[in-house]
């Protein structure tokens, strides 16, 4: 889905940030998958919201690093 890419930067050659995200992203998957088939009780419910969140923070925050890098 495009609209949920928020990097301004397509290709991942040039995302530095992302080489290492890419592997989080791995575990997330996983993460996000046994907690997806899990029943809705309190630790799972915590977990699938910071790994939900990590999973959409990620462009916004290469967005602002490369905002503060780019002097403009």
């Amino acid at each position: 889905m495009p609209l949920l890419d928020t990097s301004r930067v397509r290709g991942a050659q040039f995302r530095p940030f992302m080489r290492i995200a890419f592997w989080l992203f791995v575990a997330n998957l996983f993460i996000l998958g046994f907690i997806g088939g899990e029943h809705p009780e309190d630790p799972y419910i915590g977990v699938g919201a910071a790994s939900t969140a990590f999973y959409f923070a990620i462009g916004i925050l290469e967005n602002t690093l490369a905002d503060l890098g780019s002097n403009k």
